[in-house]
């Protein structure tokens, strides 16, 4: 686990564009070390403080204070770096860490050495302040036997749906070569001599909105969920939740990046399409 050059200037980004204020918190999944050489950290480092300030240490608390945030903590098992020894495969009491909420939550590397990442998300959701960010970095394609698991992008689109995120950065990272893109589901960048083992994905979700975690499921599928549910327990309610979701998701398109909005419709689409087939009279029997 670790914050990588890329992951580093993403941040300085965030903070010059005031996607955080001064004197806002930060908690990290992860006790979290900084992965760059100490002459590509002072060059960083030049760039958000001043001269008398260049003796700060090469931390991940540091490098938050020097962009203005002031409060930092971090979980980790092995409580390094003051970490909170906190098992984030199991449900956490985030009302009893001190600092709720916090307006950067963050996740770089960490979640697919879990072996329950959906309680990671769901802890990241509940640690997050409405307006807040939730950042990731995560394993896309290759890197076999790094973790648990890679992630594809449809989750994170379908998450935001599901608790009305709204997707602020989706970014493919190659680490080995400091290559960053736009990601485009209709046709990935051309890392050329990138190895597929080093491709990573960077997310920034902000919460819009209070409320409890909301599990996404994915919704290129919903139709045949709903189908084998309706046909099992005969719960009309299902349908009724689909509308509501699927009338979101098309909402949500506006703040989606222009890249994946194309896809989103095309779900939209066939999930109406679907719906609409399976409760129409002529399919009943």
């Amino acid at each position: 686990m670790g914050i990588t050059k890329e992951i580093l200037s993403i941040l300085i980004e965030l903070s010059r564009s005031n996607r955080f204020k001064s004197g806002s918190s930060v908690i990290e999944l992860g006790a979290q070390d900084i992965h760059v050489s100490d002459k590509e950290y002072s060059h960083i480092m030049k760039k958000i403080v001043t001269k008398n300030k260049m003796n700060l240490d090469k931390t991940a608390a540091q490098f938050y204070n020097a962009l203005g945030i002031k409060k930092y903590v971090c979980i980790d098992l092995n409580g390094k770096n003051g970490a909170l020894p906190l098992d984030l495969s199991l449900p956490i009491d985030t009302a009893s860490i001190d600092g709720l909420p916090f307006e950067l939550v963050t996740d770089f590397g960490t979640i697919e050495h879990l072996f329950n990442p959906a309680e990671a998300f769901k802890t990241m959701h509940d640690l997050c302040a409405e307006g807040g960010l939730m950042l990731h970095q995560l394993p896309f394609q290759g890197q076999v036997d790094h973790g648990f698991y890679s992630f594809h992008p449809t989750l994170f689109v379908d998450m935001a749906v599901s608790n009305g995120y709204s997707i602020e950065y989706f970014y493919i990272i190659d680490d080995e070569k400091g290559k960053v893109a736009d990601f485009d589901y209709d046709k990935l960048p051309d890392f050329s001599g990138c190895r597929s083992q080093d491709i990573s994905l960077f997310i920034a979700l902000q919460k819009r909105r209070s409320g409890s975690f909301i599990p996404p499921y994915q919704h290129f599928f919903a139709s045949s969920m709903i189908t084998g549910h309706q046909k099992t327990y005969d719960d009309q309610r299902l349908i009724e939740t689909a509308r509501r979701r699927t009338k979101y998701f098309e909402k949500k398109m506006g703040s989606a990046p222009k890249s994946i909005a194309w896809r989103m419709r095309d779900r939209i689409s066939k999930i109406f399409f679907s719906i609409g087939e399976f409760i129409s009279p002529r399919n009943r029997k």
